[in-house]
């Protein structure tokens, strides 16, 4: 291995490493340090860099997973109390969505669109429909006969954790809904910015340790007392 090769495997290492404690940051401790377009610039560069050195592939990368292991259980919980809840597997995998953040990206993802389209026979231009993104905390939702039967957060994307109680506290997500059949309902679950600024309020008037960064962090730290 030459020295630019040796250079590009160590920042891999270091890439790994970066991404993996800011996702812990981030998903477990809700303490991020960086924001979201920092994380997915390292993120791209990791990205691109495996692409070019297949052979340093690892199932352990942080481009192989979504969100952060899930902390393990102790009798003493964490301070956030997420060890103390139970485990939750998907039945179907909670992925994330790619980012981009320039105009040729975009470009392509249309002409990726178009080219599938047309292999599937579908000669008619597609129409796109795009909406503002919510930044809260991804959220599965179980009805059994209408009611209500589990929340779940992402976790690491296969398994997450049992918040169903905190769920049915959210007034907007029905305890009873008419489908008697088996199914899951997957969104987010965010604060809105006013409410985010009376809680945080509330926090510095009352002398808190920890006030929440963010709204996507309040409502990940609110769901998961």
């Amino acid at each position: 291995m030459d020295l630019f090769q040796n250079h590009d495997k160590n920042r891999i290492d270091e890439l790994r490493r970066e991404l993996n404690r800011h996702n812990e940051l981030y998903y477990n401790k809700a303490t991020p340090e960086i924001s979201d377009h920092e994380y997915d610039m390292l993120m791209k560069e990791l990205e691109e860099l495996e692409a070019k050195y297949p052979e340093l592939f690892s199932p352990d990368s942080p481009t192989q997973r979504v969100g952060a292991p899930l902390i393990e259980s102790s009798e003493e919980g964490t301070e956030d109390g997420d060890d103390r809840r139970e485990k939750v597997r998907h039945e179907i995998p909670m992925l994330s969505i790619s980012n981009t953040y320039t105009d040729d990206e975009v470009r392509k993802f249309v002409g990726r669109v178009i080219a599938a389209l047309e292999q599937a026979g579908n000669k008619k231009e597609p129409e796109f429909v795009v909406e503002l993104k919510i930044d809260g905390l991804a959220i599965s939702i179980i009805y059994e006969n209408g009611k209500l039967l589990l929340g779940a957060t992402r976790g690491d994307g296969k398994v997450g954790e049992d918040v169903t109680e905190n769920v049915r506290r959210v007034k907007n997500i029905p305890a009873t809904i008419e489908n008697k059949s088996h199914i899951e309902v997957r969104g987010e679950i965010y604060m809105p910015r006013q409410a985010f600024e009376r809680v945080r309020q509330e926090q510095e008037d009352s002398g808190a340790d920890r006030v929440f960064a963010n709204p996507r962090n309040a409502a990940a730290g609110t769901l998961k007392v």
